[in-house]
């Protein structure tokens, strides 16, 4: 007999982040997040490689799960395991490579083309969930798509570089459909009478994603005061980003996440103009704000089963 998990009243099933009103700002919230860290993991990939990165961004999520957990404040009780060890690789192989594509690509390609994941949500969405996404969705899809298109297109014309290698943004793209999955199996989690806890999810994850990284690590140093809050940061903002995302996809499809979580490129990259001068074209801040508005209705669009 399976025992439903424990857990405190404001973060258990039935409290406020559960309910579907929340979903919404939970969506947007972690939209946010995942901006600030993809932002900050720019800056940390110019000391570190993806693969030490991942490892140090999983491994503080992890071990703040286990010490909330000996807290008292959380519990595990893992109600579908063979699906959290799938969540937990899916999840440790799309943020690998994707950190591994941003070293070749910079923060700003790399991040484009992984956030094509919600194309491959809508997939996975349809075959293995049976769920289907109103006109409205599906508009919105397009609408923040097109937007961060021509926020890219946009920043091109005011920068220079090489041009992107073929085979890293096949990594960026591979990132994307796995990315896509991951996200699937979160919605297949928190869905049914004995759905998995947010907490359990994100340990899983974590876990998974420390397992896949190491073996790979090249480069790890000890890092320096400043090392240290950018790597700190990038933990915390991580694990807002996720244990937001779980919470909210108790009531949301994962191709509304997805639509929605494109707004995290014009928050780096309106991060990245803030803080190191990076230029902003008319046609960058035009898709910005389609994107902003695609995402928000995404946000609030409901679920069809």
């Amino acid at each position: 007999m399976r025992v439903a998990e424990a857990s405190p009243t404001f973060v258990g099933r039935g409290s406020v982040l559960e309910s579907p009103s929340a979903a919404p700002w939970l969506l947007l919230g972690s939209a946010l997040s995942f901006g600030v860290m993809a932002f900050l993991s720019k800056l940390a990939t110019e000391h570190y490689d993806g693969a030490s990165l991942s490892v140090s961004r999983f491994t503080f999520g992890l071990l703040v799960m286990l010490a909330m957990r000996a807290g008292g404040a959380i519990t595990f009780a893992p109600q579908r395991k063979g699906l959290l060890i799938l969540r937990g690789v899916l999840g440790g192989v799309s943020v690998l490579l994707w950190y591994l594509s941003m070293e070749h690509l910079g923060a700003g390609m790399a991040t484009l083309l992984n956030y094509t994941s919600p194309i491959f949500a809508l997939v996975f969405s349809k075959v293995f969930l049976k769920e289907a996404l109103t006109g409205r969705a599906l508009s919105s899809m397009a609408v923040a798509a097109t937007g961060v298109l021509l926020v890219v297109e946009g920043q091109s014309a005011v920068t220079t570089g090489p041009p992107a290698a073929p085979e890293w943004i096949a990594v960026a793209l591979l990132s994307a459909l796995i990315s896509g999955g991951a996200v699937t199996t979160i919605r297949a989690l928190r869905t049914g009478d004995h759905p998995d806890s947010p907490w359990t999810i994100f340990a899983f994850f974590c876990a998974g994603a420390v397992v896949v990284a190491s073996p790979l690590v090249e480069r790890f140093r000890a890092p320096t005061m400043v090392d240290a809050v950018i790597l700190v940061a990038v933990g915390m903002t991580a694990m807002a980003g996720q244990l937001t995302m779980n919470f909210a996809m108790r009531n949301v499809s994962a191709p509304t996440h997805g639509i929605t979580s494109q707004l995290g490129v014009v928050v780096a990259g309106g991060l990245s103009y803030v803080w190191l001068g990076e230029e902003w074209s008319l046609l960058s801040l035009a898709g910005a704000m389609l994107t902003v508005s695609g995402a928000v209705v995404a946000a609030f669009s409901p679920v069809r089963r």
